[in-house]
């Protein structure tokens, strides 16, 4: 646990204030658990742990006792508060699953385990939604990408860097189906800017791969921004995109949950309540379908390893273009209503 404090220290944890009344040896447990159990060498390292922790501090306060003396009851209580800040199913599932795996941690660390001797999350934790049934999984419609994008491209032409910045990514995440870090994430050595972009970077599973983006107006939009921010001539191991405060000067790399926020903002403001960020990824999947007619084309364009992934996607998402009515009538002589073919 001594170990895993100085990381903490090190990476300078802005943690949730609203567990400051717990146990300090509860919460450096709490610290510890969600450090340990997070990937280190993810640039949302930070986000996962303080996220990891609030959802555990936030439990633990509601509740009010000590974890050893928390039951099943304690826990359908807090789901059924959860309920009540109108949460999504999705999220309330993985909050208690969160929950139940700080519980595992504590059973199982030598310093905890003679006090925490059962998890209280498993006797009631509800079954988990049935994937892709939530809006995160909805494509945005044509009209919808369009006045979104439409709105940030206008904010983008003004000086406001920040916007430069969002409309690039955005372009990036639409036009390539991109997930959320494989973009965010991106280095200045990790693309080529030319009449073709290549972009090269790590996905989902570890491997590395290269693509091509041949649409124009992402580099155009992407030089525009380097150039407006003075980032023109970068080293390789910058990052691509970074914060910019009130000066305009580039400060830290951007996180994936900076731009999110943002992103939220920018639908608002053209009407559009709810956002996910992995919805221009399922926007994509929806139009290379569509186009495409082909499941084999739209695997290789998302790079699912696994057609039933795919399959999900084209039949949530894609419409099945009619090829066939049209002949059929012609051969079984169907007439309309005036008789005619």
């Amino acid at each position: 646990m001594e170990e895993n404090a100085l990381v903490l220290i090190q990476y300078k944890f802005e943690f949730d204030m609203s567990i400051v009344g717990l146990d300090v040896s509860i919460t450096r447990a709490i610290l510890a658990w969600a450090a340990g159990s997070s990937d280190h060498t993810s640039s949302r390292f930070k986000d996962l742990v303080n996220d990891k922790s609030r959802i555990v501090g936030d439990f633990l306060c509601f509740v009010g006792k000590s974890p050893d003396l928390i039951m099943p009851a304690d826990v359908q209580a807090y789901q059924i508060e959860l309920e009540k800040r109108n949460l999504a199913a999705t999220t309330i599932y993985a909050s208690l699953s969160r929950i139940s795996a700080f519980y595992r941690w504590m059973m199982s660390s030598p310093d905890l385990a003679a006090r925490i001797k059962r998890n209280p999350v498993g006797p009631v934790r509800p079954k988990a939604p049935k994937p892709y049934q939530t809006e995160s999984t909805k494509a945005l419609s044509e009209v919808e990408a369009t006045t979104l994008l439409n709105k940030v491209r206008l904010m983008a032409q003004s000086v406001d860097l920040t916007a430069k910045r969002d409309y690039a990514m955005l372009l990036l995440y639409f036009l390539t189906g991109m997930r959320r870090e494989e973009i965010c994430s991106l280095k200045y050595g990790d693309i080529i800017l030319d009449s073709i972009i290549v972009i090269s970077g790590r996905v989902k599973g570890g491997e590395i791969v290269t693509r091509q983006l041949a649409d124009p107006t992402a580099r155009a939009a992407i030089e525009d921004y380097l150039a407006a921010s003075g980032r023109n001539n970068l080293l390789p191991e910058e990052p691509l995109w970074t914060r910019h405060d009130r000066s305009g000067k580039p400060g830290e790399p951007l996180t994936s949950h900076a731009f999110v926020k943002n992103l939220k903002r920018y639908a608002l403001e053209v009407g559009i309540d709810h956002i996910h960020l992995h919805q221009t990824r399922h926007t994509f999947a929806m139009i290379v379908a569509d186009e495409t007619g082909s499941l084999v084309a739209t695997q290789d364009a998302l790079g699912h390893k696994n057609a039933a992934v795919t399959q999900v996607y084209v039949r949530r998402l894609g419409t099945k273009k009619d090829k066939y009515s049209q002949t059929v009538s012609r051969r079984l002589s169907i007439k309309d209503g005036q008789g005619k073919n």
